[in-house]
């Protein structure tokens, strides 16, 4: 049986106490599990301009969406016919994940190459804790230790600021007794019925072909330090980008998600072919994934590997694509100024909010 822990923290001051830096941050009240497509735990978050929904008994974001549309997110249809945990196997419920080791080094460390090992499975034990801070902001902590082969514990930090279209997601790996399997922090998003991705790419990098079958060259169009593939009449194909700029975006009609990954200390090699960030597409399964990673290493007991990725939404109030898509998002990482408007202001670009 999973067991979710749901913190209850009451907020008490002295009379006389000084007032601390991080007061704005202190829990106030705890948020309220609800049902969700089966699973009877989840988490909502909502501020002014977003609500996002974590389910921890697969510990996953299963929604992230502005208030007035809905989520790029995939949730699989198995969801709504109350099959959402009558499984002993890998299911592929959709959402956003992390995964805590090279999918290269499946075979030889777990014994199989698919499904997933033990570290995304229903046997998964997570926990959860989930409250609102002084500050207006929502936070919910997803933790789980994961036992032999790896002998990790994984930890999944969420924040969503009191006035923001941003989810900031702080995940660590914490290696607890000896192991041989080296780890990364794997974030995968799935969007169901995307239209376009931009990845980032620079003349010192490259695009990696990761599946067998090459992508049409029709389907893809080099701009100013990125690439954009348009993915809606890909059969399956999966690509990544060496570029350090660790930012992926997908585009599903107006609705743009944008995918930031800040890395901790860098001191290893990338998997797959030194890629920070990967698509992977699929036409007959109807999503296309976005994808960042961290290093991988081979962590000794006591360290620890963290980084941060936040998932932004924005929505273009005209139709775009191509270069101009990814122009766009090089507006919104911040890499290259949106033009100034008449008053000779930086403007804060076409989307919102």
């Amino acid at each position: 049986m999973k067991r979710f822990f749901f913190l209850i923290i009451v907020l008490a001051a002295a009379a006389n106490a000084q007032v601390s830096s991080n007061e704005i941050s202190t829990p106030v009240a705890p948020i309220a599990a609800i049902p969700y497509r089966g699973f009877t735990n989840a988490i909502p978050m909502q501020n002014e301009f977003l609500r996002a929904v974590i389910v921890p008994q697969i510990g996953r974001l299963m929604e992230i969406e502005l208030l007035d549309s809905e989520s790029p997110l995939r949730a699989d249809a198995m969801l709504d016919k109350g099959k959402s945990s009558d499984t002993n196997t890998w299911a592929n419920y959709g959402g956003s994940w992390v995964w805590l080791a090279p999918q290269n080094l499946w075979p030889e460390h777990f014994g199989r190459g698919w499904p997933p090992p033990l570290f995304d499975s229903p046997s998964a034990d997570w926990t959860a804790s989930a409250w609102k801070r002084a500050d207006g902001s929502s936070f919910c902590r997803l933790q789980m230790n994961v036992g032999a082969p790896m002998h990790v514990r994984v930890t999944r930090e969420f924040l969503l600021p009191r006035k923001s279209a941003k989810l900031e997601i702080t995940q660590r790996i914490d290696r607890i007794l000896e192991s041989k399997v080296p780890v990364t922090i794997w974030n995968v998003a799935q969007v169901g019925k995307a239209d376009e991705v931009v990845l980032p790419l620079d003349p010192q990098s490259s695009l990696v072909q990761i599946s067998t079958n090459p992508i049409p060259q029709s389907d893809v169009l080099a701009c100013s330090n990125t690439v954009v593939i348009s993915v809606k009449n890909i059969d399956e194909n999966k690509v990544g980008s060496t570029s350090p700029r660790s930012w992926v975006a997908g585009r599903r009609g107006l609705l743009v998600l944008l995918v930031i990954a800040k890395p901790g200390d860098a001191k290893g090699s990338y998997p797959e072919g030194e890629c920070r960030t990967e698509m992977y597409t699929s036409k007959g399964l109807g999503y296309t994934e976005l994808e960042t990673l961290s290093e991988q290493r081979l962590l000794s007991p006591g360290e620890t590997l963290s980084n941060t990725v936040t998932m932004e939404l924005f929505r273009a109030p005209a139709p775009i694509s191509g270069c101009a898509f990814a122009m766009w998002a090089q507006q919104l990482v911040g890499e290259i100024p949106f033009p100034a408007d008449a008053s000779g202001s930086n403007s804060p670009g076409p989307l919102k909010p």
